[in-house]
């Protein structure tokens, strides 16, 4: 498990990564990943991409969002094959 997030420096902020399999963080990459930017297995945050994901903006296998994008995709705008939200696309079949 690894948890990080960033500090102020001289007046700006300094993000910090995570990496683990759990990670939390400004930006987390691990199996589990929660935070700001997040990339994993399971990721939660604003942005997330991986397999299972919920996020803001999120790209996955599975995923669900405002904006989300994957083989089974939930959110206000969904694009992936089955999709559900209020503007869907689904891809065609060929």
């Amino acid at each position: 498990m690894h948890v990080a997030f960033g500090r102020w420096e001289s007046g700006r902020y300094r993000p910090a990564g995570a990496r683990g399999l759990i990670a939390i963080g400004d930006t987390a990459v691990g199996m589990v990943a929660v935070g700001f930017v997040a990339v994993g297995g399971v990721a939660v945050g604003p942005a997330a991409l991986g397999l299972v994901v919920v996020g803001l903006a999120a790209v996955g296998l599975v995923s669900a969002g405002l904006v989300a994008a994957g083989l089974v995709t939930a959110g206000i705008v969904a694009v992936g094959i089955k999709a559900a939200g209020v503007v869907g696309q689904m891809a065609p079949r060929g």
